[in-house]
Parts: structure tokens; C-alpha cells; sequence
């Protein structure tokens, strides 16, 4: 789709064959992007390996954690907030109850899958919610 909206209909239709030059772009782009953030992440990963050896994991925690409900205020604001903190107690009683979390996958797949079969409107009206 972004490739369609930058591009335009002809460059991916033309792309279909394997000799189109935006193709190639394409795959070149793809490339030289890879290889860039490959060589980033290994220098920059050493990097940041060396400076938190030193430390102890309750920092880096900290700071971690800090940067998660900075970035979750600006982007999201209150609303954003409240649903981080429920999904963090929701996250913390699979251990208290002592199960595995990937029991909550649940509790993300069954109504996604109501939701994109078309049947979580009928299921809301039944209980009461909705118009």
C-alpha cells in the first residue's frame, strides 16, 4: 500500500515483472536500509553493553520503565495511562495465581476474532450495550 501511494498505480503494476527498475529500487532500497541498521545496531548494541555493565538491572529498570509512561502520556495522553495500567495488573495475575501469561492471548485472540467475523456488534447488543 505504500509502495501504491508513493509510486501510483503504474510503478506497481510495473513491479509485477522481474525486470521493472522499481523493482529494483525497491530491493535495493531494502537492502542498503538492512545493512545500515545492522551495522548500527551492532555498534550501537556494543556500545550500550559497555556502559550498562557497570550498573545494576534496577536502573536500567527504572529508566525503562520511566521512558514507557513518558512516551505512553505524550502519545496517548490520560486515556492511554489508564489502559497501560490495567493491561500491567492484567499482566501481573497469571504469576499471583502462578499459570502461564500466554493464557491472556485469549483474552486478545477471541475478540479479535468476534470482530473481524462480523459477529461482536450482534454479541454487544445481546448484552445490553449498544444501540
Amino acid at each position: 500500500m505504500v509502495v501504491e501511494q508513493m509510486l501510483g498505480d503504474e510503478a506497481l503494476a510495473g513491479m509485477v515483472q522481474p525486470t521493472s527498475t522499481y523493482l529494483a529500487l525497491l530491493l535495493l532500497s531494502v537492502l542498503l536500509s538492512s545493512l545500515i541498521a545492522f551495522v548500527l545496531t551492532i555498534k550501537i548494541g556494543r556500545a550500550f553493553a559497555e556502559r550498562a555493565s557497570g550498573h545494576g538491572g534496577g536502573h536500567l529498570s527504572r529508566m525503562v520503565l520511566f521512558l514507557i509512561l513518558a512516551l505512553c502520556a505524550v502519545m496517548c495522553g490520560p486515556a492511554g495511562l489508564l489502559v497501560l495500567a490495567v493491561a500491567t495488573l492484567v499482566g501481573l495475575v497469571p504469576p499471583a495465581l502462578g499459570v502461564s501469561r500466554v493464557c491472556l492471548t485469549g483474552s486478545l485472540i477471541v475478540p479479535l476474532l468476534l470482530t473481524y467475523a462480523g459477529w461482536m456488534p450482534s454479541i454487544v447488543v445481546s448484552l445490553g450495550g449498544g444501540p
